[in-house]
């Protein structure tokens, strides 16, 4: 017996209720002709075949040609009367594996929710990767800190929010420039994360960290950076991975993300554009929801520890306009980095990553042409700096194309002339800097009033030190 044979003579419908019911699904049907024909039906696909459908509520016995009355009511997803039941209403009541709260592990529970229709075959609480994420054994009981989270939510945070393994692939050497931001990061994050037993007490580490300055300096990078220093779990944060349209949704989805991140702990949430998510609250003008959902982000941030073995997750914001984060998020991130724009050195380096020895794309640069394209390109961001080198790559090709007509199909790598200063000189006039002098003046300003300095002071026997005291 399968469950869904329907009756021969009568007519009536069986268990599914399947002969002239519209609302059955394509894998019953089949379940139904392959019965027909003789043909086994494997136990796979009959081991959950009395589950809740898209189906009308209708009796085993209520049908046409003469079939008794009275059977057993199906459970449909139709309420009185035909009505539709939304899904998560009839989430709630069928208490099947999407319902938060289950305790999966507990299989007599799982039975009992799907009216025990389970055959021995249970369903894993989360999808082989979820699981792997989680360091989850298939038929484990599942620890109580995740079982009281929803199960969809959490599925949410593991396949939209971590990071695929870009952030290990990222190291200190990809990003041009910028060492004192290295230096500072690898003193307040990267040591205590490698050696929490001495950073306790008094020596704790911050809780987060404010990355700010001009776009395109490199903010993301150092993020990835970190994660893959310390090789912890990166989870990349925006705006739309925490809003949801159904109200309560948001506050929950940030409380999942802080209890999966210490759960998979050492972790690192970066938050990028974190001004979009923790702006200044308002007392007119700003909706519920969004109030709350900041509350919510910011008690969250409240319980990280980089030094708790068990809960080791580091908050990491970045943001082009500090000014306009709210008072308790900058509390709650003190260690306020300042990225600034490359400098001479930097661009230098970029140009040379690009276009130097062992690069795939040849060019002929001197000494002194490489000082002229670092003088002109003050003010560029690494951003606009790797505009500028793509755009000037890109001269070669339309000479080639000019002098071979049509067959830039056939064009090869030796049929192109080396990139010469000429080009980064036709590339300056369509390729501008994108940030203006007013904007890191700003920066400047707010970087004197918060921004976190790195100590180079050799305390041991440095008396000058004390000069002032």
């Amino acid at each position: 017996m399968t469950g869904v044979e329907e009756k021969d003579e009568g007519g009536g419908r069986g268990n599914m209720g399947l002969r002239n019911n519209p609302f059955t699904t394509a894998k019953n049907r089949l379940i139904v002709e392959m019965q027909k024909k003789g043909q086994t039906v494997p136990p796979s696909m009959t081991a959950r075949a009395n589950a809740s459908g898209l189906r009308r509520n209708v009796s085993s016995g209520g049908g046409g040609g003469g079939g008794g009355g009275g059977g057993n009511n199906n459970n449909t997803t139709a309420g009185a009367n035909g009505k539709f039941i939304p899904p998560f209403v009839r989430k709630a009541l069928a208490g099947g594996p999407n319902n938060s709260g289950n305790n999966y592990g507990n299989q007599a529970a799982f039975k009992d929710n799907n009216n025990g229709n389970v055959g021995g075959d249970e369903e894993p609480p989360f999808t082989a990767r979820t699981m792997d994420l989680l360091k989850l054994v298939p038929g484990e009981p599942v620890p109580e800190e995740l079982s009281k989270l929803d199960t969809a939510l959490v599925e949410t945070i593991c396949n939209e929010v971590i990071g695929s393994g870009e952030a290990a692939s990222v190291t200190w050497d990809d990003i041009a420039g910028q060492e004192a931001a290295k230096a500072l990061i690898a003193e307040v994050v990267i040591w205590p994360m490698l050696n929490p037993d001495i950073f306790t007490g008094a020596r704790a580490p911050p809780k987060g960290v404010l990355l700010f300055g001009p776009p395109g300096t490199g903010k993301t990078l150092l993020g990835k950076a970190i994660a893959s220093n310390i090789n912890a779990a990166f989870f990349s944060i925006s705006a739309s991975s925490l809003t949801s349209k159904w109200i309560g949704e948001g506050e929950k989805l940030v409380r999942t993300l802080f209890a999966v991140a210490a759960w998979i702990s050492p972790s690192v949430i970066f938050i990028d554009e974190v001004d979009s998510l923790l702006s200044a609250r308002k007392s007119e003008g700003e909706h519920e929801s969004s109030r709350r959902l900041k509350t919510e982000l910011l008690v969250q941030m409240e319980g990280c520890d980089p030094t708790v073995q068990g809960r080791r997750v580091l908050l990491i914001g970045a943001t082009n306009r500090p000014e306009e984060l709210d008072d308790a998020a900058r509390r709650r991130m003190p260690k306020q980095l300042y990225i600034p724009l490359p400098c001479e050195a930097a661009r230098k380096q970029m140009v040379l990553r690009a276009l130097g020895p062992g690069a795939k794309v040849a060019a002929a640069l001197s000494e002194e042409d490489l000082g002229k394209i670092v003088m002109k390109t003050d003010g560029y961001s690494g951003s606009d700096m790797r505009n500028l080198i793509q755009e000037a790559c890109q001269g070669p090709v339309r000479d080639a194309v000019r002098q071979h007509g049509a067959g830039v199909a056939n064009l090869k790598e030796g049929d192109l002339r080396p990139v010469v200063l000429k080009d980064f000189a036709a590339a300056a006039k369509v390729q501008k800097a994108s940030v203006q002098t007013e904007e890191v003046k700003r920066y400047a300003e707010y970087n004197e009033r918060y921004g976190a300095r790195l100590n180079n002071d050799r305390v041991g026997d440095d008396d000058s030190l004390m000069e002032d005291w």
